[in-house]
């Protein structure tokens, strides 16, 4: 929780940052606090140390909010109109594969124990580990990691470049807030995670309640679900370099979450686990996906904002909304049971659906792409029909 609490209000001065100083002083600043966080939770090891425990675990929270908007930032300055959709992807699936490896690696690692050493050994162990890989990524990005490429590699990432660097950071926000389809993409994109958040936190005692014989099974159906996301959010961005589809991926993967979710509290409700594992499958192959494919549509619907800056914001709605979801779900489940929870994450996403149905096709990017294509043509072409500039272009070959 102290993730979602601590990047809702630092989202605005990391964007600000990323305006004025760039990607590599914020992957600076984002690998820096992860390494002091991770080193300060191996010096915390101790009973009687849960202050600085709770301080390392704010500092790596701090970090997150500097890297969440970057992918989408990263990959329009460094690839091509038919690549960036992809690298997009490529980031997000790096935190799938976070997501999976924090799943998977603690509880291996450190074991169920009645000793409160033996526990502290394998923390120890587990924070060391931690701590030496975020060292090494940090010392990584400090040689090898570059600003930009020295040519842009499109003439719309050029022209955006260079409004980005002029138009002031409020004016920009302003813009973005009076932008109706980005407000709409946020507001949908904020449920739609919110309602997975929720849906991941409360999975052991909704399984529990339909499979109380069955201790492991929330914990294998959460796995499933971030296992099957990691190839979900890479096969997003390659549909969009291929189709640029970004409203109509976005509207289909959210009528296909609230189908694998009905079908979902359908099995449960019927006691079919194997129907239970598929959805979660599928919902997971499908959430993930939705990462990518909402960064990339609200940089073409907000062009010329930095994706930096318009990911960011989404990555702060789904926090607030998580929080939202997470905290109301809980006391739904107290109140009424899961029969509630059932109900309401099912009529979110039947909204979200229809709202992104209203979301204007308007590709920014993609319009400016053809207009400085168009603009390229006719210049080329008046210059073969205009002697002199043959005459010219002859000699110059000549000299």
């Amino acid at each position: 929780m102290i993730y979602m609490v601590v990047y809702i209000p630092l989202v605005f001065p990391t964007t600000f940052l990323l305006k004025k100083k760039g990607i590599r002083v914020c992957l600076l600043t984002s690998a820096f606090l992860n390494a002091l966080g991770a080193w300060l939770k191996v010096i915390s090891v101790s009973p009687d140390r849960f202050a600085a425990l709770m301080f390392s675990q704010t500092a790596c929270a701090v970090a997150q909010v500097f890297m969440l908007g970057l992918p989408a930032k990263i990959a329009a300055v460094w690839f091509g109109a038919h690549e960036v959709s992809t690298a997009t992807s490529l980031g997000t699936f790096g935190i799938q594969i976070g997501l999976a490896v924090g799943f998977f690696v603690p509880p291996n690692i450190v074991r169920n124990s009645n000793s409160t050493m033996d526990i502290g050994k394998d923390l120890s162990l587990l924070f060391y580990g931690g701590a030496g890989y975020m060292t090494l990524i940090f010392i990584l990005i400090v040689i090898f990691f570059k600003e930009r490429p020295t040519t842009p590699p499109s003439q719309a990432q050029m022209l955006a470049a260079q409004d980005f660097q002029k138009e002031n950071y409020g004016k920009t926000l302003q813009n973005i807030f009076k932008n109706v389809s980005f407000n709409i993409l946020l507001f949908t994109f904020g449920v739609n995670i919110g309602c997975y958040s929720a849906l991941s936190t409360l999975l052991n005692p909704i399984i529990s309640e339909y499979f109380p014989q069955h201790e492991t099974t929330a914990g294998q159906i959460g796995l499933t679900m971030i296992l099957t996301g990691v190839p979900g959010s890479i096969m997003a961005g390659i549909w969009l370099d291929k189709t640029k589809t970004y409203k109509g991926t976005a509207l289909g993967i959210n009528v296909i979450c609230l189908t694998g979710i009905l079908i979902f509290n359908f099995a449960l409700h019927h006691k079919l686990l194997w129907v239970v594992y598929l959805c979660a499958g599928i919902y997971g192959f499908f959430i993930a996906g939705y990462f990518p494919v909402a960064f990339e549509f609200a940089t073409e619907i907000t062009y010329p904002v930095s994706g930096g800056i318009s990911s960011g914001l989404l990555f702060a709605s789904s926090q607030l909304f998580g929080i939202v979801f997470i905290i109301g779900c809980r006391a739904m489940m107290n109140k009424v049971g899961t029969l509630g929870l059932n109900l309401l994450i099912p009529c979110a996403l039947l909204v979200t659906s229809i709202f992104t149905g209203f979301i204007p096709a308007n590709y920014r990017r993609q319009n400016a792409e053809k207009m400085i294509l168009e603009q390229s043509d006719d210049v080329f072409e008046m210059e073969l029909m205009d002697p002199a500039s043959e005459e010219s272009r002859i000699s110059k070959i000549n000299n």
